[in-house]
């Protein structure tokens, strides 16, 4: 384990810096003119607020669950999607896993926020635990287009999301590093209020922010 996370750019003590408070600032929305009406919520910096969701098997996080990508054939993705008006993060995090890769399970805790510059985009970063996968999901149903879900070893959905999605295999990378250094956190219940974790890996001091001019 100590070979596939000793890069990481974290401090010696595991913990992960600078943070941005997205999930209580104000924000407002526009119609998307897409067939599902989609209302798009933004930060006070003119940001479109996302969230993703790295859906581990267990809570050892040795297996994470990622989707076919709808937009790039043969490519494996993470579930993630836009905020809807008066979801926090976390609420967002959950409902894309269950809409997405057909999961429910307990939000674990953010792990930090990342920014897509060309697309202005932010991005929170969630980790779930599975409990219940679900035979039917919603992007599975869909007539053009139906959604698989495959489980990775962690080293495998590393690789695999460093082609299409650095991003996300640097926070990938960085929610395992952690849950190996520190003793696993109790799961967040404030997400259900829309207010961020306040302890562990998703403290609001002690967040990852990353920022790139594509993917």
């Amino acid at each position: 384990m100590s070979a596939l996370f000793g890069k990481m750019g974290v401090h010696s003590n595991g913990q992960l810096t600078d943070v941005i408070d997205g999930a209580t600032s104000p924000t407002k929305s526009v119609k998307k003119g897409s067939k599902k009406s989609q209302v798009r919520v933004f930060d006070p910096d003119g940001f479109r607020r996302r969230a993703d969701c790295f859906c581990f098997r267990d809570k050892s996080r040795t297996e994470v669950l990622l989707v076919s990508s709808r937009n790039h054939a043969g490519e494996w993705t993470v579930p993630g999607g836009g905020l809807e008006p008066r979801e926090s993060g976390a609420m967002t995090a959950e409902r894309e896993a269950l809409e997405e890769a057909g999961v429910k399970g307990e939000i674990d805790c953010r792990v930090g926020v990342y920014e897509i510059l060309e697309r202005k985009t932010r991005s929170e970063v969630y980790t779930m635990t599975v409990r219940e996968e679900m035979e039917c999901w919603r992007d599975n149903q869909e007539p053009e287009f139906r959604r698989q879900r495959k489980w990775f070893t962690v080293e495998d959905a590393i690789a695999t999301l460093e082609r299409r999605k650095p991003l996300n295999s640097k926070f990938l990378r960085a929610a395992v590093c952690l849950s190996h250094e520190r003793t696993p956190d109790p799961p967040c219940s404030q997400h259900q209020h829309g207010g961020p974790c306040s302890s562990g890996i998703g403290s609001q001091t002690n967040d990852l922010l990353m920022t790139a001019n594509g993917r």
